[in-house]
């Protein structure tokens, strides 16, 4: 089972969707989605509304359901996990506590965390964009791989997922049609 993150449905509507003329692949993940194969959840419908105008909702427009969203509570003991084990370790000691706190607030309200952690209660893979944390990054929590490789959570790409489960022959068809 799978649980996809807003930013493979970003990259699935600015690289894969200009090509699919014949809504091969538009029909390929929605029948994922309400099949809950690929589930969603509702913090990813929220910032698929919010980010980059709502490029997904306009182009994915099924997803605009939030009875497809998997309703997600953070709880005392993910506050734990995500302060032990989401943390950027290298530039915690560098921030004030104030400044943890307000960013750890703001990160709760993200769905990184919300993802993370159904996926860890629930064996699920995770489908991301992301990659992990070079030497430069300069945030207080890690990205997605990042956390998952911590945790033992698996992560793969849209294309990886795409190749791994799709029975479509997406090489034999003609793009200019």
């Amino acid at each position: 089972m799978h649980i996809i993150d807003t930013s493979s449905l970003i990259s699935y509507c600015d690289y894969y969707l200009p090509l699919d003329f014949k809504k091969l692949l538009s029909n390929f993940l929605k029948e994922k989605i309400e099949s809950k194969d690929i589930l969603l959840i509702d913090k990813v419908i929220d910032e698929s509304r919010k980010t980059r105008n709502g490029v997904v909702i306009k182009n994915l427009q099924f997803i605009n359901n939030d009875t497809l969203g998997i309703k997600t509570i953070i709880t005392k003991e993910d506050h734990e996990l995500i302060a032990t084990n989401f943390l950027n370790k290298k530039l915690v000691p560098i921030n004030s506590k104030v400044n943890y706190i307000t960013e750890k607030n703001n990160y709760i309200n993200t769905a990184d965390p919300a993802l993370i952690l159904y996926a860890r209660k629930n064996n699920y893979t995770i489908i991301t964009e992301e990659q992990s944390n070079n030497s430069n990054y300069k945030k207080i929590f890690n990205k997605i791989p990042t956390i998952c490789a911590s945790l033992k959570i698996n992560c793969i790409s849209m294309a990886n997922y795409l190749k791994d489960n799709s029975t479509l022959k997406l090489g034999h068809f003609n793009i200019a049609e």
